[in-house]
């Protein structure tokens, strides 16, 4: 039951790792010795063999975010009714560098869901605090509980929000276990760095590049990885050829957020102006997110040859997505071809160096649609000729 738990968290909690016991991890001894995680922000003593996964996610040149989880896994049975976890995990926000106001509501958060997770065991609470340090936030939560096949047993949490970090350190096992030394050294031993991981490459290497279907953009795009970005992107074309779309979303594990960005592709009837560029994205864009051109900033430029227009403002969530208050759009024009880059969020995720990364990353190729263009009506000209009936 304790273990399923745990279980439950990890799948609760934003993009968590989740890591099943193995057979030689269950049997581990209980030899304690000083684990240091291979992301090197990190290390704790610990007991056994500790079994560790992470993974990094490129949100800048030069830069990336890591998430880690290690679980220590031990079992004394048969000879002793008796299991015991210690798990280490964290994980690191894409967006900028996080304030102690929002450490302590992070914190706040999280322990509510530790004490969710055992409402329904009738967990009592023995300590519950919240301590805010001079670049850090630590949250301190023990709880007990009887459980049917093993008797009163408890959780103890020790949650650090860093400036860039989130780190969870958890023990379960028997009640007795939390005035043992063992236990209050695993705790106290903790030792925490903050800061993204330099590393060499940028995200026009890294990530990989995809075109549009009607060869109008195209982008770059993340390998998936968890918790960052958990699926490839959506790929949408009307059947008529004239809008096609590019979607995709990150999340932040920290803010339990999540950014959306949509490139969408137009043939239009008309030769685009600066005039009709913004008429074209009030009509499909602004309007969509309850805006009006009334307060609205527009910024009107050239990239290389390219005209463009763009704008930030602040929107109306949608339902479900309370957090989603800003927008970020620039539509790129050239003949009667225009795409549209549009990403919505909390404006502190929006307005960030890693969207700042990958804004700039589209190819805008209307010379190349122009030319698919012309080739699917080569092609439908072919078909017509051979159905078509034969003079008799």
């Amino acid at each position: 039951m304790r273990y399923l738990t745990l279980l439950i968290f990890s799948c609760l909690t934003v993009g968590a790792i989740v890591i099943a016991p193995s057979i030689k991890g269950a049997k581990a001894s209980d030899e304690w010795q000083l684990f240091v995680s291979d992301t090197d922000l990190f290390s704790v003593m610990m007991p056994g063999n500790p079994d560790e996964r992470s993974s990094s996610f490129r949100i800048g040149n030069g830069l990336v975010a890591r998430t880690s989880e290690v679980l220590s896994f031990i079992d004394q049975r048969p000879y002793k009714d008796i299991v015991k976890t210690y798990t280490i995990k964290f994980d690191q926000t894409i967006g900028p560098a996080i304030s102690t106001k929002s450490m302590v509501e992070i914190a706040e958060r999280e322990l509510k869901l530790y004490e969710s997770l055992y409402a329904d065991q009738n967990a009592k609470t023995i300590e519950r605090k919240i301590i805010e340090e001079t670049k850090q936030v630590i949250a301190n939560l023990q709880m007990v509980y009887d459980d049917v096949d093993e008797g009163m047993q408890a959780v103890q949490v020790k949650i650090i929000i860093t400036f860039t970090s989130k780190f969870h350190q958890v023990f379960t096992g028997p009640e007795k276990d939390l005035d043992s030394q063992l236990v209050i050294d695993y705790f106290k031993s903790s030792n925490v760095k903050s800061g993204h991981i330099a590393e060499k490459g940028t995200m026009n290497e890294d990530w990989r590049r995809i075109e549009s279907p009607l060869s109008l953009f195209a982008v770059k795009i993340p390998q998936i990885s968890a918790p960052y970005f958990m699926q490839e992107p959506t790929v949408f074309k009307e059947k008529d050829n004239k809008m096609e779309k590019i979607g995709m979303v990150f999340t932040d594990p920290i803010w339990s957020q999540k950014l959306f960005y949509n490139i969408t592709g137009y043939q239009l009837e008309s030769e685009m102006s600066f005039d009709l560029a913004e008429k074209a994205l009030l009509e499909k864009h602004f309007k969509r997110h309850g805006r009006s051109m009334v307060g609205m900033k527009l910024r009107k430029d050239f990239i290389g040859e390219t005209p463009y227009i763009e704008a930030n403002y602040a929107i109306k969530p949608p339902e479900g997505y309370p957090y989603v208050n800003f927008a970020r759009v620039r539509g790129m024009f050239l003949g009667n071809y225009m795409i549209v880059q549009e990403v919505v969020g909390p404006r502190h995720l929006v307005d960030s160096n890693f969207t700042n990364s990958f804004f700039d990353l589209v190819e805008f190729t209307p010379k190349q649609a122009f030319q698919k263009e012309i080739q699917r009506h080569m092609d439908f000209g072919r078909k017509q000729k051979q159905v078509a009936p034969k003079a008799e």
